[in-house]
């Protein structure tokens, strides 16, 4: 292994998936229409309730800014897009300020104009533009709805966001302009306004944080549109792995082979313990520990689900508990995963002492198993990432004394200037873990997205980012370790460590790519099409994507 760069490199960050959120009820009028009921056969409600029939994910296209070339990316959305369960229209947003009002119609798309000099007195201040939707709008019982119009003032959120602009040091404002601003918000608002749930657009402002105009909607690029649509239809109990042939599996088989997909190492140790059960008996006993590594990992997966329906659904206490108990199924069942592995291999090398004390997250613990393997190839980036493995166990020892809490979001501007996020949630770091997250050779609070609120020593982290860290860690140490287990081999120790195994696949394993993207953490070229499967180094470096 060469020089601390490329130590660095392999030790990169994944992308974190993109959140979204529910937004048909965050004003007075929709939550008390919600109050009253809601018809589940005519589409309407919320996505992430347990109803008799689910409500369409809806998906706005800002067609005029897909201008670069993703031919793999749209193959898949395309196929999303044919699924009954999603609702698709387009926008011309070279069209908004025009003020023809000709009757021209066209097949999804919903047509917007420029009415501001037909506006009555009553009408709020600035300009207006009329929207109008003439395309059927299937719903789940059979009934459409044939024609939509309505109007939009923009002039309060045109402010808000060109005040943020103003505001902008010369850095952030770098090639963006007031006219991207004004297009941003006009996109933002007319999302809104026919309720879509996403939008998809690449323009300058697409995933700036720091434009009002992004927390008023959901603006995603196609890139990270794949995760959002794929994780909505596995909520609808839709495990798609090929939407282009609608191929799809098991719940459980689902989230087995995306494990599959992220740590292929796994299977590796999992194929040298069945070859060797199948002369010693006793070998039985490590498949069963590998299949149960693997099925706690699936479990943290969906739990994970579970994690990210719940931030991105109106935040009522039910649905509050339901996130806190998700986030510490999470992090039980990937701390598990890795003690599953610590005391099979403890056993396997017939190391003195009970088997519970074999723990890879503790220092002396992780030495006195990897004595054995003291010698081996990538050994160095193994001892880099097991530096990770205290934090994540820390958070799931706070299992013992306290609820993990998590907050809004907030922003503070180069003046000081504190502000919620609409759309992010924080997790308070609790005091126990603190010196772990802030260590520098654990990554510090870069590496888990931790910073310090004021001058009053807590730390907080940004929730989904922190969580898939801990993904991220956990499995690329898993990954790592049982490839050097499955290829090194000993005479002198359990039958099991007899073979060596260099390569193994899942069942599905020519879905890997597809899977990865669709659960939010791809790797090194998924994303661009080029290749059906990201190479086993970069799968256990976690080197993420150009983006």
């Amino acid at each position: 292994m060469g020089g601390h760069s490329l130590m660095r490199d392999q030790l990169e960050q994944e992308a974190a998936m993109e959140l979204y959120r529910e937004l048909t009820h965050d004003d007075p009028h929709r939550r008390s229409a919600r109050g009253r009921g809601a018809s589940p056969t005519k589409d309407e409600g919320d996505l992430f309730t347990l109803r008799p029939s689910p409500r369409k994910l809806r998906i706005l296209i800002d067609i005029e800014a897909w201008t670069a070339d993703h031919p793999f990316i749209d193959e898949l959305l395309h196929g999303f897009m044919r699924y009954e369960n999603i609702e698709v229209l387009q926008v011309r947003m070279s069209q908004v300020k025009l003020t023809d009002h000709e009757d021209s119609h066209e097949v999804g798309f919903v047509r917007v104009r420029d009415v501001t000099e037909h506006k009555g007195s009553f009408s709020y201040p600035g300009s207006c533009y009329g929207w109008s939707i003439d395309t059927e709008r299937p719903k789940f019982d059979g009934s459409k709805t044939l024609g939509q119009r309505g109007s939009i003032s923009p002039q309060p959120e045109l402010f808000r966001s060109l005040a943020a602009y103003n505001s902008f040091s010369d850095e952030q404002r770098e090639g963006i302009t007031a006219d991207d601003i004004e297009r941003a918000v006009l996109l933002t608002e007319i999302a809104r306004a026919i309720d879509y749930d996403l939008i998809i657009s690449e323009t300058k402002t697409t995933g700036r944080r720091d434009v009002p105009a992004n927390d008023r909607s959901n603006v995603v690029t196609r890139a990270d549109a794949l995760p959002i649509i794929a994780h909505y239809m596995r909520r609808q109990q839709i495990y798609v792995i090929n939407p282009i042939g609608r191929g799809t599996i098991n719940r459980k088989g689902y989230y087995m082979e995306t494990v599959a997909a992220l740590a292929p190492g796994i299977w590796h140790w999992l194929a040298k313990c069945r070859r060797s059960a199948l002369f010693v008996p006793s070998s039985r006993r490590f498949v069963a520990d590998c299949e149960s590594l693997i099925d706690r990992l699936a479990r943290a997966l969906r739990a994970r689900d579970e994690l990210i329906a719940s931030v991105g659904a109106l935040q009522t206490d039910d649905v509050i508990d339901d996130g806190a108990d998700a986030l510490d199924h999470v992090l039980v069942s990937l701390c598990g995963a890795v003690d599953v592995l610590g005391r099979s291999l403890h056993t396997a090398l017939q190391i003195s002492g009970h088997e519970r004390n074999a723990k890879l997250h503790r220092l002396d613990g992780y030495r006195k198993l990897m004595s054995f393997y003291a010698d081996v190839a990538n050994k160095d980036l193994l001892d880099a990432l097991q530096k990770h493995l205290a934090v994540v166990f820390s958070l799931r020892n706070s299992i013992h004394s306290r609820t993990l809490a998590a907050i809004a979001s907030l922003t503070v501007s180069e003046h000081g200037l504190s502000a919620l996020s609409a759309s992010r949630l924080d997790l308070v770091i609790p005091p126990e873990t603190v010196d772990s997250v802030r260590d520098e050779s654990g990554g510090g609070l870069e590496y888990w997205h931790a910073r310090e609120l004021g001058g009053s020593g807590h730390l907080v982290a940004d929730l989904s980012r922190l969580l898939d860290t801990c993904f991220s860690s956990v499995l690329r140490f898993l990954d790592q370790l049982c490839r050097i287990i499955a290829a090194e081999w000993t005479l002198d120790k359990d039958p099991v460590l007899r073979e060596d195994i260099i390569g193994a696949d899942s069942t599905l394993s020519g879905y890997g790519r597809e899977l990865r993207i669709f659960i939010g953490m791809p790797q090194n070229g998924d994303l661009d099409g080029a290749s059906t499967e990201a190479s086993e180094t970069d799968i256990a470096s976690g080197a993420s994507p150009s983006r």
